[in-house]
Order: C-alpha cells, then sequence, then structure tokens
C-alpha cells in the first residue's frame, strides 16, 4: 500500500493539472488519505504493517510504511491535493 501511494502523488508530477485523468488522482489521493489516518496508531502516530488489524496477535508497528505514508500525505498537501490543517 505504500509503494502505491507513493506513486499516486509522484505521478502528479507528470501530468498537466488540465489533463482530464489529474482530477481522477487528485479524488483517489484524497480519499486515500482520510482512510488512511483512520488507522494511524494514536500513540506513536505510526501505521501497523497489516493495516487494518492492530489487534491481530503478530502485527507490528512498522517503519517502513509509516515513512511511505507520511510522504504521500506531505506531497499531497504539496500539491494542494489535500488540506494541511486536516493532515
Amino acid at each position: 500500500m505504500g509503494w502505491y501511494v507513493m506513486a499516486l502523488v509522484d505521478v502528479l508530477d507528470y501530468f498537466p493539472k488540465e489533463q482530464s485523468d489529474y482530477n481522477e488522482i487528485v479524488k483517489i489521493t484524497k480519499n486515500l488519505a482520510a482512510t488512511i489516518i483512520k488507522f494511524q496508531d494514536a500513540e506513536t502516530g505510526t501505521w501497523y504493517q497489516v493495516l487494518d488489524q492492530d489487534k491481530w496477535k503478530g502485527n507490528f508497528l512498522e517503519g517502513l510504511v509509516s515513512s511511505m505514508f507520511s510522504y504521500f500525505l506531505l506531497k499531497a498537501i504539496n500539491k494542494d491535493c489535500i488540506d494541511k490543517e486536516t493532515y
């Protein structure tokens, strides 16, 4: 999931805003950002290896995906896809 969200915002560097697909990518970005933050661990601010299974035995808070999600959220903010105050 981390690789996907990073690639999603990275392609915006190559799409002109006037292209019809640009708005679709922004829409997907907004939906994913809203979903991802629902699963962020409140205590540490990181995410679990299996995103929606925080109670699952053996699941753990994972640094790489947390970095990827942070990159995604920051770049989405910088691209004006999501609101800085919310994220």
